[in-house]
């Protein structure tokens, strides 16, 4: 763990017994309102503590935030840009079966993600079919 490495052990106790607690007191006092609010309540908390992993990920790592900015920014444009996609042209699919529905879905919107994040960041791309040909011999051609 990073705090273990940055000689901080209290500091990760206190995040560890921190996060069951949450999900704890979120389940009991939104849990009753449904699903949705319990997704919701979930994703607010992790977006709460995310900016706690960061910092003391980019301090382990010597690295300021702006760089850390320069090199994602592609990954959520890319995300983004997909999930605009798939939800306007949800409607498009929607006429097809269930079971057909799905994958079609899943298929165009992984491909959205794919072109996007290849329009703005071809390395990225590249180093990850590199990475991904290592694991997968059959993409060695």
């Amino acid at each position: 763990s990073i705090l273990l490495v940055l000689k901080k052990p209290h500091w990760q106790t206190v995040i560890t017994t921190l996060n069951p607690l949450l999900n704890i007191l979120i389940l009991f006092l939104v849990g009753r309102h449904g699903l949705h609010y319990l997704a919701s309540a979930m994703i607010i908390k992790s977006m709460l503590l995310f900016p706690i992993s960061l910092y003391l990920s980019l301090k382990l790592l010597g690295a300021r935030f702006r760089e850390y900015l320069k090199e994602i920014w592609s990954i959520p444009m890319s995300a983004l840009g997909m999930g605009l996609f798939v939800y306007y042209g949800r409607d498009a699919i929607d006429a097809f079966s269930l079971w057909l529905t799905l994958p079609v879905i899943v298929a165009s919107g992984a491909a959205v993600y794919i072109s996007l994040l290849y329009c703005f960041d071809k390395k990225k791309v590249r180093e990850a079919y590199t990475v991904m040909q290592e694991f997968a011999p059959a993409l060695k051609k």
